[in-house]
């Protein structure tokens, strides 16, 4: 593809069918602060973010958003330490089974979480220890209609930076109630949900 002199790229591949996995190579986003629902409503089952450059970005909020044919992805690859936005990052995609998340030397400090996972019905594992909650955080219905949740670690999360706001705390009413949480001793986290498995 191409450079791109712009600081947003928004809805740029939005509602598009037969994307490439590799449609990504050769487009060169250093620039670029906000990916804003930048694959929204598209068909693919995966897709190769690797090539994305995401060292200045500070707004992924949408980016898969109703991708309900995405079965798998890998975040691993990318700099999301600066990202402070991650609302409906993955918001209805319904057939998302697998997501690889980036390590803790690539921690991120978000301040906004609401319905990042709201609606993926068939995630069965969440890693979020990369996640810091150094800042305020608001979090509704992050994990709305989770129904297939089995683990969640959220070692490293604090309770006290996080949003006490009562429509906050349905971020976890849909989460099994065998789902294993995992937390940090001393995190008080425990008193954030309602039900509580160790």
């Amino acid at each position: 593809l191409k450079s791109l002199n712009v600081e947003k790229i928004d809805y740029l591949f939005s509602e598009s069918t037969g994307l490439s996995e590799n449609i990504l190579y050769g487009l060169n986003t250093s620039r670029v602060i906000d990916f804003y629902a930048l694959f929204y409503n598209c068909d693919f089952t995966t897709i190769d973010v690797s090539p994305l450059n995401t060292n200045i970005a500070e707004r992924f909020s949408g980016i898969f958003s109703n991708c309900s044919n995405l079965t798998s992805i890998d975040l691993s690859c990318l700099d999301l330490s600066k990202i402070t936005d991650f609302t409906s990052l993955f918001l209805n995609c319904t057939n998302l089974q697998e997501i690889t998340m980036p390590s803790l030397e690539n921690k991120s400090t978000p301040t906004k979480l609401g319905s990042m996972f709201s609606g993926c019905s068939n995630l069965k594992k969440l890693d979020l220890k990369w996640i810091s909650t150094d800042q305020h955080i608001t979090m509704g219905k992050m994990f709305y209609g989770c129904y297939a949740m089995e683990e969640l670690d959220l070692r490293g999360w604090k309770s006290s930076k996080l949003d006490s706001n009562a429509d906050h705390r349905d971020a976890w009413t849909s989460l099994p109630k065998d789902c294993k949480i995992i937390v940090s001793p001393g995190s008080g986290m425990k008193s954030w949900i309602p039900w509580f498995s160790d």
